[in-house]
């Protein structure tokens, strides 16, 4: 239970690393709120919408993404790859200890249905 937590834990402390670390191209509106916050302002025209920060930041969205983000902070492919492999590392070992408590859960189970059996034994004799 230990790991399984210790591993859940490093998995959104990681997703939240990602997050600050910045924008990336093709991130939907949801996931730009989600690492920069809110706008100050925005624009949308069309199949277009311009989303502005403080400090000139600007994030223009097309078709539904991010096509362009100016001067704001992005996250480089190295980041990406290290927080993903570090989270599909994470949800490994949580994997791990939801295999391992599986026994104990059925161990767990059967002393119950044994408890329960003598009940019902003891209560029709």
């Amino acid at each position: 239970m230990k790991r399984w937590f210790i591993g859940l834990s490093l998995s959104l402390w990681l997703v939240g690393l990602l997050g600050a670390a910045g924008l990336r191209y093709q991130m939907t509106p949801d996931e730009v709120r989600a690492a920069a916050g809110p706008p100050t302002s925005l624009l949308e025209r069309g199949d277009r919408a311009i989303w502005m920060y403080p400090d000139g930041g600007r994030v223009e969205f097309e078709n539904g993404v991010a096509a362009a983000i100016v001067n704001m902070l992005m996250a480089t492919e190295a980041e990406i790859s290290e927080a993903e492999a570090a989270v599909a590392d994470a949800e490994g070992l949580a994997a791990e200890e939801v295999v391992q408590l599986e026994p104990e859960a059925t161990e767990l189970q059967q002393a119950e249905m044994a408890k329960l059996e003598a009940e019902m034994a003891a209560a029709h004799a």
